[in-house]
């Protein structure tokens, strides 16, 4: 047994009471989330003065901020009775009770940032409202949590000055950096605030130097020029695009036009500037493979979503958000991009001048729901699989990588589709015929054929009527072929699984109506040389492909055929067998099938999905045409 009482070096117990930790303490561990470094501070006290309405904000730092940050703003200011309040912890404005949480339109709303900045630095803050004759100025210092309040001379607005950052916990300070170095973030966060709100003048000095200054402008695109430079302008197509209530606006990279940093990628969410791996995982996938190597794009992107499908409140610095719908959201931001850059791409092609128009987008459609019951509409049980696997009981959950259809979906489909064989892109190319498996020598083991030759006939019939059941038992025929073994009648029918899968992904590239963007698209090298207009065979049937540096990219699909593994799937379906064949649905869809089948081990809750998503008419169709038949009473023979 392990002992886990507390012991002091001389080995006696030592007891540590439980007790409240002083305001000073908990302000300073406060501060270690909120104030890491003193472009920390410059954020916080930014986005105080954007959310008090300033339209001019000024910054001054001296050494990297380490000895002095002022921020001044022409803003609604702090009445006098309110000052000391608002160097308390937990003091706000913004916000008043937990239902407020679901609807934050402001920068600021925890309540932490003057707190914990007064507890590791000398604070002033002074304020004058336009309703209030006199300025007054609170002084607040890390020793002592008093606020001293005395009347001072100041314009309508706020002035907040912050001298000897960390002065009182030398721990922090001495990982600080050069005060050029520190400063360089200063100056990237007044950037990044100064790019989401055009309409506010910012000035910033550095040991009495302007070093910038971005005036108020009614255009983004103004701002952008002032921040990133004309040139990027020049190389970046705009973006406005807007699905269920969600709209991404903004610049980004041609293609082809990279840059040797990553200094020039922004993006905000609701005004905010945040670092989300999820808004760069969907930007990255867009230019991986358009960009030459060591070149990353620019793009500085802006998406509206409503309050309450993000949770902002998810760290004190403010600079991460979680979406509710973080899948939808990766969807669109890489739909609308890749869309924009492509459509500037062509025009440009074609036209041999810019084009600054964003295209137009159709609706993203949403995966539709599994199907539950297990019945086809017939009312036919279609429970093929051997009851005895618990996961396979009661109603049919989705079936494995998203292929469960429902059947009210498919109801609500016009007439399949039929897609032609095309035959000016495979003209004069004979079909060769399917390889098939070899069928099994299916032996029934030792113990199995001695208990047959101790049972009487009646036994053997008996046995003959439970096996011709729908409850079959398949455990000895199921795992380590290719085939399944399936009661019809009197007959046991060996069906290859790839021609079960086949007709699945067939119904379903027949039924699916729309094309659905993958989460991460696929490429591969065009050895073939294949070119767009020769893709625009598959595109007939919902694959959405293109050609880009000498690559082939797969970036939408049949939805109901998704969740497939497409990277181990596309490589074989852009071969040159393939490629070389009169394409129609049946080829695409044998070829889907047996890739799949190559990278997947297939269990008997796969199986009895699969089988309840065909039915028990088109399985024994299937059956009839591909499977080998064996009577019963040859399948129990005592000599077989």
């Amino acid at each position: 047994m392990v002992d886990i009482t507390n012991t002091s070096p001389s080995g006696s117990a030592v007891h540590r009471p439980i007790k409240i930790l002083s305001p000073q303490l908990a302000n300073q561990i406060a501060a270690g989330e909120v104030v890491e470094r003193p472009a920390s501070v410059v954020k916080e006290l930014l986005e105080n003065s954007l959310d008090a309405g300033a339209t001019v904000v000024l910054i001054e730092i001296e050494q990297g901020g380490q000895k002095r940050i002022l921020i001044r703003d022409n803003g609604a200011g702090i009445a006098k009775d309110e000052l000391a309040l608002a160097l308390s912890r937990h003091a706000t404005s913004k916000i008043s009770n937990i239902d407020d949480l679901e609807h934050i339109t402001s920068m600021g709303f925890r309540g932490e940032a003057l707190a914990s900045i007064s507890s590791v630095s000398r604070l002033n803050l002074t304020s004058k409202p336009s309703a209030q004759a006199q300025a007054w100025q609170a002084c607040a210092e890390g020793k002592q949590m008093q606020v001293e309040l005395k009347p001072a001379a100041h314009p309508d607005g706020t002035s907040i000055e912050v001298l000897d950052l960390f002065f009182n916990t030398p721990a922090r300070r001495k990982f600080l950096r050069t005060g050029k170095t520190e400063f360089q973030h200063i100056e990237n966060i007044v950037k990044r605030i100064a790019l989401t709100r055009p309409d506010v003048q910012f000035e910033l000095k550095h040991n009495q130097k302007l070093c910038c200054r971005y005036p108020r402008v009614k255009d983004i695109a103004k701002r952008i020029e002032q921040v990133c430079g004309k040139n990027m302008l020049l190389n970046c197509t705009p973006i406005d695009y807007s699905f269920d209530g969600m709209v991404l606006s903004g610049y980004c990279s041609k293609l082809g036009h990279g840059i040797a940093t990553r200094d020039l990628q922004y993006t905000f969410v609701n005004g905010r500037m945040v670092k989300d791996k999820l808004l760069a995982h969907a930007l990255r996938q867009v230019y991986e493979d358009t960009l030459p190597p060591q070149s990353f794009a620019s793009y500085v992107l802006y998406l509206q979503v409503s309050p309450q499908q993000i949770d902002v409140n998810v760290h004190p610095a403010k600079h991460e958000v979680r979406f509710h719908q973080s899948r939808q959201v990766h969807d669109i931001v890489f739909k609308a991009v890749n869309d924009a850059i492509s459509y500037y791409a062509d025009n440009a092609a074609t036209s041999g001048k810019n084009v600054l128009e964003a295209p137009s987008h159709n609706y993203i459609q949403t995966l539709s729901p599994a199907r539950s019951d297990s019945s086809n509409k017939d009312g036919m049980s279609t429970n093929f699989v051997n009851n005895d696997y618990s996961d396979t009981q009661g109603s049919r959950s989705q079936s494995p990588l998203g292929l469960a259809k429902s059947s009210q979906h498919r109801s609500n489909v016009p007439a399949r589709r039929e897609i032609k064989a095309n035959h000016d892109f495979y003209a004069g190319i004979d079909l060769p015929s399917s390889s098939q498996h070899p069928l099994p020598t299916v032996e029934l083991t030792k113990a199995t054929q001695h208990n047959q030759a101790a049972h009487s006939n009646e036994g053997q019939n008996e046995q003959h009527r439970q096996l011709a059941s729908p409850s079959l038992t398949m455990h000895h025929y199921l795992y380590n072929s290719p085939y399944v073994v399936l009661a019809r009648g009197e007959n046991l029918d060996v069906l290859p699984i790839s021609k079960l899968l086949a007709k699945i992904v067939k119904i379903r590239i027949l039924d699916s109506t729309i094309a659905q963007p993958l989460l991460m698209p696929v490429s591969v090298e065009n050895k073939l040389s294949i070119k767009q207009t020769q893709l625009d065979y598959f595109a007939n049937m919902n694959m959405l492909m293109s050609v880009s540096h000498q690559k082939l990219i797969l970036k939408q699909v049949p939805c109901e055929l998704r969740q497939l593994p497409w990277a181990s799937i596309f490589p074989q379906l852009i071969s040159a067998e393939i490629i070389a064949h009169k394409l129609d649905a049946d080829i695409l869809a044998s070829t889907i099938a047996l890739a799949w089948l190559r990278s997947l081990e297939v269990t008997s809750s796969m199986l009895n999905g699969w089988m309840n998503e065909l039915g028990a008419q088109q399985l024994q169709t299937l059956c009839e045409k591909h499977a080998k038949s064996l009577h019963l009473s040859t399948w129990m023979s005592p000599d077989k």
